[in-house]
């Protein structure tokens, strides 16, 4: 595929609709918000919404907060069709935020532990697509996604770019805080929560 024919733009709540198929295929129960929670999020301007087209057609998506506090961008969801998987289209959409970042600004993600689950091979596919971006994992950290679907939670390992050698203790904590109190809306009692902030090193 020529990625020069790619449209890459910030859209609003109402463009949602032609994405919400590919996030309700994309992504577990237990890891997917409610679809009423996202487009309110993205109307109160929680949330971007950003869909890369070709050819006028949707073919991928992520959703993203900007944290002006913490100079970072989480990156909560990202997903490509999958006609149009392993063609770089996940990378533009990576591309297309670093370009958005500001000196010292960072973005964090979360993806599934490679060492765990079933689906090992397409977990370390994951990892080592972002790995070549020049992310890398927050080490130490014993990180689990609480599961938003009342059932059970995903091991997770959180990651970053840019790397730097000494990442600051107090950073680590607010990152955590606006995952579980804001992303997730979980208690400072909730158990995986206590459970990330005790592990950090």
């Amino acid at each position: 595929m020529n990625n020069t024919n790619l449209k890459i733009s910030i859209e609003n709540s109402g463009k949602w609709k032609i994405v919400e198929s590919l996030y309700l295929k994309s992504f577990p129960a237990n890891e997917r918000q409610s679809i009423e929670k996202i487009i309110d999020r993205i109307e109160k301007g929680k949330i971007e919404l950003i869909i890369v087209y070709h050819q006028d057609e949707a073919i991928g998506f992520a959703l993203i907060w900007r944290v002006k506090n913490l100079k970072s961008i989480y990156l909560e969801y990202i997903a490509v069709e999958e006609d149009y998987q392993n063609r770089g289209i996940g990378k533009e959409l990576i591309k297309f935020l670093m370009n958005q970042l500001v000196p010292s600004e960072k973005i964090i993600a979360e993806i599934e532990d490679f060492l765990l689950g079933e689906n090992k091979q397409q977990r370390l596919s994951r990892y080592l697509f972002y790995k070549n971006l020049g992310f890398e994992k927050i080490d130490g950290l014993d990180y689990f996604l609480p599961p938003l679907d009342g059932t059970i939670p995903t091991k997770m390992d959180l990651i970053i770019f840019p790397t730097q050698d000494h990442l600051p203790k107090e950073y680590v904590k607010s990152v955590i805080k606006l995952l579980f109190e804001e992303v997730y809306e979980k208690s400072e009692n909730n158990f995986y929560y206590c459970k990330v902030l005790k592990s950090i090193k």
